[in-house]
């Protein structure tokens, strides 16, 4: 096997553990999400029988979050995006209704969130083809407690004292929380992992870019403009972090210091196995 085959499955390996931990989080939302929405319907039932829809749609919500804790497959993102976009509905046509019979128009937030709910929802089917992807390999379960182990050594590396290490923040957004990102540049590949081990990116040499796009209004850290295989990221890095990250691309192979060598020449035989599939 060859180095840009090794981490091609290197790479295989990430997007399948990201894809089963995006999988879980988004199912323990669902059922906090479901719970909390079955608890309301049920209250306002007694006012009004309309309010059926509504618990039909947070018995829709707890039935996605079982499906992806219990078998996380992609197709698991189609029935989410569908159940959220049913709630972003509800909760305008409520506005609407509530607006019409005179109600004060303070209501008007609940027509907002319900179409941040739809645009959480549409984006599970952008998802869904990606999840598909990572989820038809099935990766050799030694494989996966060595990735396991590359994530632990890049969290425990002292960014002072390898220069081979860098690390850029990603800043929060629409639902989604800060990220700090630490990265191994290897002799022939990159693996960044987010600092809670939550996230992991990699790529080969080639696929590895970041772009310095202006300065942060105080101080000396840079913007940058980042792209890991088909990941593309906007946050900040460090000077000296960019420094490394140059001096790393115009290196040679034959070039490369001793404390760069994370081994991808050393993973396991992976044996990873197409799933009958979609």
């Amino acid at each position: 096997m060859d180095a840009r085959d090794s981490i091609e499955e290197l790479h295989q390996l990430a997007e399948h553990r990201r894809a089963k931990r995006m999988l879980r989080a988004s199912g323990w939302g669902a059922l906090a999400f479901g719970g909390i929405n079955a608890v309301i319907a049920i209250y306002w039932l007694q006012f009004s029988l309309i309010n059926i829809i509504l618990l039909l749609i947070a018995m829709g919500m707890l039935f996605v979050g079982f499906w992806e804790l219990l078998l996380p497959m992609a197709e698991a993102f189609i029935l989410d995006g569908i159940v959220a976009i049913a709630l972003g509905l509800w909760n305008i046509c409520i506005t609407i209704f509530e607006a019409a019979a005179g109600v004060p128009v303070a209501s008007i937030q609940w027509a907002i969130f319900g179409g941040c709910i739809i645009a959480w929802g549409v984006s599970r089917f952008i998802s869904y083809r990606r999840l598909a992807d990572a989820l038809r390999v099935k990766p050799d379960a030694d494989a996966m407690r060595r990735l396991d182990d590359i994530v632990e050594q890049i969290k425990k590396a002292i960014s002072k004292d390898d220069p081979n290490v860098i690390g850029f923040r990603v800043a929060a957004k629409f639902m989604k929380p800060q990220q700090d990102w630490k990265g191994q540049l290897a002799e022939h590949a990159a693996v960044f992992i987010d600092k809670r081990g939550h996230d992991i990116m990699v790529a080969h040499k080639d696929d590895v870019e970041i772009r310095a796009t202006g300065k942060v209004l105080i101080g000396k850290t840079l913007k940058v403009s980042i792209r890991v295989a088909e990941h593309t990221l906007q946050g900040t890095l460090s000077p000296e972090s960019f420094d490394r990250f140059e001096e790393w691309k115009e290196r040679d192979d034959d070039e490369v210091t001793e404390s760069e060598r994370v081994k991808t020449e050393d993973m396991p035989d992976q044996r990873i196995q197409e799933k009958p599939g979609l």
